[in-house]
């Protein structure tokens, strides 16, 4: 009953225009650049720790 809610438009195509691969695809691909985005954020973090560790640049509250 859920997939007959969705009606095709014309062209056998879903309503909100993407075929059932496109969807797949799109889902894949957000999931992909979410990983990315956290990936990201982890060795941003990771590189300053690891200058402020080898004193390449000065401490967070540091008033050098």
């Amino acid at each position: 009953m859920v997939a007959q809610s969705r009606l095709l438009a014309e062209g056998g195509r879903p309503a909100d225009g993407l075929a059932s691969s496109e969807r797949e695809e799109l889902m894949r691909l957000r999931r992909e650049n979410k990983q990315l985005k956290l990936e990201r954020e982890i060795l941003s973090k990771a590189a300053a720790w690891f200058a402020r560790e080898t004193n390449t640049i000065p401490s967070k509250g540091s008033s050098s």
